[in-house]
């Protein structure tokens, strides 16, 4: 889907104010079974979610922290990858967490343009979400395309979700598949 995903992920987990090799998480009120066949994990085993609808596991492009892909084609999908933290995010309010977060993906999303100053703040079933419109770099054509950024924390970790298609036509289904993986993740930790 970008070709600096692995690059991009290993600056922003540098440069964010906080980075370490921690892995703790929490579980969720909505509690899913990771060990259903429906579901889709990293090898690591750090977060589920379930598989959405019409969407196929592709390969996760070498060295994603904990990555997981799936999609229409490679092009038009959905990678999550996996971010760790020494500060614990659950202490922070938004705004310092906002902050230091977004000063991590300037110095470090290489490839990608995220509308920093349009982020918001949502909820989702796994923690505290910031939401950015933005655009990746697609592994197939090297062309920009449309993406939406999920960024869910929890404790000291951050499920980075990016959402992209590069054909219009499949946009809604992306969209709807970001959305299936977004509501249903889960930190195992």
């Amino acid at each position: 889907m970008r070709t600096g995903p692995i690059l991009a992920t290993a600056v922003l987990a540098a440069v964010l104010s906080a980075c370490a090799t921690t892995k703790a998480g929490h579980g969720s009120a909505l509690q899913i079974s990771c060990d259903s066949s429906s579901v889709i994990k990293p090898s690591s085993g750090e977060y589920c979610f379930v598989a959405p609808a019409g969407m196929k596991s592709l390969t996760v492009p070498d060295g994603l922290t904990a990555g997981t892909k799936v999609g229409l084609d490679k092009s038009n999908a959905v990678v999550v990858t996996l971010l760790t933290f020494e500060s614990d995010a659950s202490i922070l309010s938004n705004s310092e967490l906002r902050t230091s977060f977004e000063k991590g993906l300037k110095q470090g999303a290489l490839g990608d343009s995220i509308e920093y100053d349009k982020g918001q703040w949502s909820t989702s079933p796994a923690g505290r979400t910031l939401d950015y419109d933005g655009t990746a770099t697609s592994g197939s054509t090297g062309k920009e395309i449309p993406a939406k950024y999920h960024f869910i924390f929890a404790k000291k970790i951050a499920a980075e979700v990016i959402c992209g298609w590069a054909d219009p036509g499949k946009a809604t289904a992306v969209k709807d598949a970001c959305a299936n993986v977004v509501s249903t993740l889960r930190f195992t930790a």
